[in-house]
């Protein structure tokens, strides 16, 4: 029986990072960071200081969805630094900058399987009191606490706040269950939770933004990518549903999302044409296993159990990294693969079926972008994805980045998705 769902001593957690979304070369621009913090830089520290949202010190409080634990600032870089770190991340198209953007680390009460859990998010701040919009973003796979958006990571977590709140916009990025402050499984691509944790993080930014003297815009923005480009979707259609005018969806844009996990996603990981392939359905068993109250090692072989623990545990994950098979269909257990090719029922594709996002028709104009060349996710995905949106009457649409790889394909989609974003904000609300 695999440890699943308990919590973990945090002193078990492993410290390496490992991104996911940008170039290695956003070391290079860290170590710049890391070198310009320690030579001082007076004057830019004494700005920083005279311009930072002065915050409460938060109680824990009851555990009410949404209320604030604590919120600690981890950054704040101008834009000069920021554009650095983006050009050296290999984003090629120019993304204006002109705010300094501050980092928060939100640690807040949200709930899963309808009891409390703490969990932890990013919220950086552009300095300007009137900020045009609300970006949420959701972050892609990632199997190291240590690279949680909220840490900050290079990527998601500092590199993006320059390229949303940089603009203006609010900035806001859970970690989800299993990354950041939580110790348990990762509920990897499971749609109930990533709703919870993303809606009380909203919840925890709204008071984090009027204590900072910002006025809420109202206007979110959503997007992500990869298991953020599945997510995005997920929010936007609950936020859609919620029809609240304090969250009102003006546009999502998702990159290389999975939409139709049972009949697209898996087959194609099954087959393995990406080394991700395999640590992808091993996070996807584990979470599933977890969240559907089954035990991993009924699905998994023992070999892969241990693998999915370590990555539970965060500990020894080059090791068991290493272990994962090259054939992705060697991680299941022999029973699982003959009801699978048999075409017979099972829970794990039931779930998969249950968490898939295929059939739904996006009011507020939706945009999946997919790269060509993408061996990771199939541009099938979005492709499929937006053709059904329309056929149901939603606004969606289906747009190439050209014939690039997955994390490419961010790279290149993450200014045009700015510059879209920025297009409407300029633009009145529609009325009612």
């Amino acid at each position: 029986m695999s440890n699943t769902g308990r919590d973990v001593p945090t002193d078990q957690i492993a410290v390496e990072s490992r991104p996911l979304v940008m170039s290695k070369k956003v070391r290079l621009v860290g170590l710049i960071v890391f070198l310009l913090v320690g030579a001082g830089l007076g004057g830019w520290f004494a700005s920083d200081f005279l311009t930072r949202p002065k915050l409460p010190s938060y109680a824990s409080g009851p555990n009410k969805p949404g209320s604030i634990i604590s919120a600690e600032h981890v950054g704040s870089y101008p834009p000069f630094i920021l554009s650095m770190l983006l050009s050296a991340a290999g984003v090629e198209q120019h993304i204006a900058i002109s705010e300094r953007p501050h980092l928060y680390r939100i640690r807040y009460w949200s709930r899963l399987a309808d009891r409390p859990i703490m969990l932890s998010g990013l919220v950086s701040l552009p300095e300007t009191s009137s900020p045009r919009g609300v970006v949420v973003w959701l972050h892609g796979t990632n199997y190291s606490r240590a690279a949680s958006v909220s840490a900050p990571s290079l990527n998601e977590g500092v590199a993006l706040s320059g390229a949303f709140a940089g603009g203006g916009y609010i900035y806001i990025a859970p970690d989800l269950p299993g990354l950041g402050v939580s110790t348990r499984a990762q509920t990897y691509l499971h749609s109930p939770s990533t709703i919870d944790a993303t809606l009380d993080l909203l919840r925890a930014a709204e008071t984090i933004g009027a204590d900072a003297g910002k006025t809420w815009p109202n206007d979110l923005y959503v997007a992500g990518f990869s298991q953020g480009g599945h997510a995005t979707a997920v929010i936007s259609r609950e936020l859609e549903a919620l029809d609240q005018p304090n969250w009102n969806v003006r546009a999502s844009a998702a990159i290389a999302g999975a939409y139709d996990l049972r009949n697209i996603a898996f087959p194609f990981a099954l087959k393995g044409g990406a080394t991700g392939h395999a640590v992808y359905l091993t996070l996807l068993a584990q979470s599933y296993a977890d969240m559907y109250g089954k035990p991993v090692d009924s699905l998994l072989t023992p070999q892969s159990t241990q693998i999915s623990d370590a990555f539970v545990l965060d500990k020894d994950t080059d090791a068991a990294l290493k272990r994962l098979p090259a054939d992705p269909r060697s991680l299941f257990r022999p029973d699982f693969l003959a009801a699978y090719d048999a075409g017979q029922p099972h829970w794990f594709l039931e779930a998969m079926q249950d968490n898939s996002i295929a059939s739904w028709a996006p009011r507020s104009p939706y945009r999946a972008y997919y790269g060509e060349a993408d061996r990771d996710v199939p541009p099938e995905e979005s492709i499929a994805f937006a053709r059904r949106a329309q056929e149901l009457g939603g606004d969606a649409t289906a747009i190439s980045v050209g014939a690039v790889d997955h994390g490419v394909s961010a790279l290149a989609a993450i200014p045009k998705i700015r510059q879209w974003f920025d297009e409407i904000a300029e633009t009145e609300t529609a009325p009612d």
